[in-house]
């Protein structure tokens, strides 16, 4: 003799909150400029970075040719960027870097940049908008 019975109804679980999201503070780009994927040729506009907030381009032309926007807006309490680092040879290559701050009294810092390989920031541009770079390291390479 069979049983008809109803299966059980799906249970109805409580809504689950997001994970807060904080600042972004990093940005890894270490694939080759060959690489589809890599950051080289790219433009990114990263809003309101983290204090603490590393960029580092580790790979042959990762970054060469790449825009990158640091951008401190009105939402954040943010003052600087640790460090952004071009360790490999031609990684930041033809590379434009933007530290812009457009809160008033307030000026954004770029702490260290640094330049670790031949060629790592050859044709590198650096705008400062309401900014200020504290450090650059260029080793004679």
């Amino acid at each position: 003799r069979l049983l008809h019975q109803a299966l059980p109804a799906q249970p109805i679980l409580p809504e689950v909150p997001a994970a807060p999201v904080g600042p972004q503070l990093e940005k890894n780009c270490v694939l080759e400029y060959t690489n589809a994927a890599s950051c080289a040729g790219k433009a990114e506009v990263i809003t309101d970075p983290g204090n603490y907030f590393q960029m580092d381009c580790a790979a042959l032309g990762a970054c060469a040719q790449s825009t990158t926007t640091f951008q401190f807006t009105l939402a954040t309490t943010a003052l600087y960027i640790d460090t952004v680092i071009f360790s490999e040879q031609y990684a930041g290559y033809g590379a434009t870097i933007v530290v812009e701050d457009i809160r008033v009294g307030s000026q954004a810092v770029l702490n260290k940049l640094e330049c670790k390989a031949l060629g790592a920031c050859q044709g590198l541009t650096i705008i400062l908008k309401n900014a200020d770079l504290n450090e650059l390291n260029c080793d004679d390479v």
